[in-house]
């Protein structure tokens, strides 16, 4: 088997943490060489993954005249196979075409033009490792990818087509299109993986900014779509100063996020940034507005690429898929791998916002950062409890999430202005009442019983209240998610009283059995509070 820095045939390496290093993981103090085993760990699956392939598709597409090309260059050059087998489309398109030869996922493509992918990744390792080689290489609409290097544009081919790939003392070439020197540089023809480069303090970043391998995106291949230079020129830009931003405020961070950050993807029509693990170190993102952005944009990714491989070595959880937790920067309710990934992902973005609150002197940007970190705190909070034991967490998830509320202890007692905190109060109080009206659904038994109970029971006594529109909006549009929203943020803030806030789709339920049964509505502040003690 192919393995990294060795020769085909000898023994797969064995990938471990230990319980020291994965403690301080989970308590964020992540360092580059930790970083690097979990890459390392990662670039091992893909390479069974790999083999897996060849043992499905058996010669569909010449595979193993490719797998052939791909040990050459193992043979002359390891780090050349390393560096195409650790391009994160590369572990897209394997996991893509494992489960299209299995017959659990279709595609446009036909099957031998995926598998056939697997020719484009041998001979850019060949090309990376010097080799003299002849190949071809799966032809989509017109361009053919050469992995982590670039793509060339094929004149006259059909849609699904294959083009020669040459490469001899005189130059790389694809089809009619003579490949630069330097395959990052464009040239007639060729566009290149253009890299983007920073450097603060001594500590320098190189990521590519990828615009043209077709898998690229985790979900479907796509056709390229080339950035003006006048863009790039803004990411690069973006990249340097958000670069000396990071080295600056996180130096430890800093360092660690560099080996696992292997590929941007700029994306369109979104402003959701993503990860993948099947695309360890790739974070897909539209351009950020400011380095602070793009900062806790990286992190944020780079928390999910490094859990993603850490659950590879060592299983956190036993997640059957149903999505029934609220995670509260989500609207819909999420499985519980995702409740972990999420509430590890913003624990890493709310100390970045802490650090910024916290840093000395003048700063007009200050109040943002305690308003970041207050409502970022309080998100983590909330994904730890609902954590708290979950019998679906492994014992290693279970160590991963004590060792993030021991990071998030000491955050408590962070002093933020009283204002600052009723803004993100109102935040994260409006996110959980609307989850709660539209996912939490009160046992149709459970309501009718309370229903008689207040309904027998002498009225408890109305007090009056300082929000009487928000009362009547209720009393107007009872089904409604809005009116009790509203209601709920008025009480807490006017009168200090989160009943409604609370369980605002048991106080509704009960509200409106009780209006269908006796004909009238109940004063909701007094039912509010009754239902409290029940």
């Amino acid at each position: 088997m192919l393995t990294p820095g060795a020769q085909p045939g000898t023994p797969a390496p064995r990938h471990t943490l230990s319980w020291p290093v994965f403690d301080a993981f989970a308590r964020g103090a992540q360092d580059e060489r930790t970083v690097l085993a979990l890459r390392a760990a990662h670039l091992s699956r893909r390479l069974l993954l790999l083999r897996a392939l060849l043992d499905e598709a058996g010669d569909l597409g010449g595979a193993h005249d490719a797998w052939d090309l791909l040990v050459a260059a193992q043979r002359r050059a390891p780090a050349s196979t390393t560096a195409v087998l650790s391009h994160p489309p590369t572990g897209v398109w394997l996991a893509r075409t494992l489960r299209r030869l299995r017959g659990d996922l279709d595609g446009p493509a036909p099957l031998e033009v995926e598998a056939g992918h697997l020719h484009a990744v041998a001979a850019a390792a060949a090309v990376r490792a010097g080799l003299e080689f002849t190949a071809r290489v799966p032809v989509r609409r017109g361009t053919a990818a050469l992995p982590s290097l670039g793509l060339a544009h094929v004149t006259g081919a059909r849609r699904w087509d294959t083009a020669e790939v040459r490469r001899t003392a005189a130059g790389l070439r694809v089809g009619q299109v003579a490949v630069p020197e330097d395959p990052a540089r464009d040239a007639p023809g060729w566009w290149g993986l253009r890299v983007l480069r920073a450097e603060s303090a001594g500590l320098r970043l190189e990521v590519p900014l990828d615009d043209v391998d077709p898998y690229r995106d985790f979900r479907r291949p796509l056709l390229p779509a080339r950035l003006p230079a006048d863009e790039v020129a803004r990411w690069r830009s973006l990249l340097r100063e958000t670069w000396d931003l990071l080295v600056r405020e996180q130096p430890d961070t800093a360092r660690a996020l560099r080996p696992g950050l292997l590929s941007l993807v700029p994306l369109h029509g979104t402003t959701v940034s993503a990860s993948a693990s099947d695309a360890f170190g790739c974070t897909a993102l539209p351009r950020p507005h400011d380095p602070a952005e793009f900062a806790e944009t990286l992190l944020h990714e780079f928390q999910h690429s490094t859990l993603h491989a850490l659950h590879d070595l060592v299983p956190l959880h036993r997640d059957d898929g149903a999505a029934r937790f609220c995670a509260p920067w989500r609207e819909d309710p999420r499985p519980l791998a995702g409740l972990l990934h999420g509430a590890f992902a913003f624990t890493a973005v709310a100390d970045f916002w802490r650090v910024r609150a916290n840093r000395p002197g003048p700063d007009p940007r200050r109040r943002c950062a305690r308003l970041a970190f207050a409502h970022h705190r309080s998100r983590v909070a909330a994904a730890l409890d609902a954590l708290h034991g979950e019998p679906g967490l492994t014992a290693a998830g279970v160590r991963l999430v004590d060792g993030v509320r021991e990071r998030t202890e000491s955050w408590r007692d962070e002093a933020v202005p009283p204002d600052v905190l009723a803004v993100a109060g109102t935040i994260t109080g409006e996110h959980r009442a609307r989850w709660r009206l539209r996912h939490a659904r009160p046992a149709a038994e459970r309501t009718a019983e309370l229903a008689r109970a207040w309904l027998a029971a002498p009225a408890p006594h109305a007090p009056a209240t300082r929000v009487p529109d928000h009362v009547n909006e209720v009393a107007r549009l009872p089904a409604a998610d809005e009116p009790w929203i509203s209601l709920a943020l008025a009480l807490r803030h006017r009168e200090h009283d989160d009943t409604v806030l609370e369980r605002p789709e048991l106080v509704r339920a009960v509200y409106l059995e009780v209006r269908a049964r006796s004909g009238r509505a109940p004063d909701v502040r007094a039912l509010a509070g009754w239902l409290a003690d029940r």
